[in-house]
């Protein structure tokens, strides 16, 4: 409990509130796909990411990445 009461320290009640909403909506069937689309928008943010930095010749990326 002590964990909780000192992690909760200096985040207001709304943002709490609104916190345990969100992990409600990721426990809904199994948060399958709360957590599919946060997993999508990453890996298009990666390749965006990828394509942006191979079209620079300052900066280099891996190629074992497989985006």
């Amino acid at each position: 409990m002590d964990y909780v009461y000192l992690n909760t320290l200096s985040v207001s009640h709304d943002t709490q509130l609104e916190a345990r909403r969100i992990l409600n909506v990721a426990l809904e069937k199994n948060g399958s796909e709360f957590f599919r689309f946060g997993y999508d928008t990453m890996r298009s943010s990666a390749s965006l990411s990828a394509k942006a930095i191979s079209i620079s010749p300052l900066l280099l990326i891996s190629e074992s990445l497989n985006l």
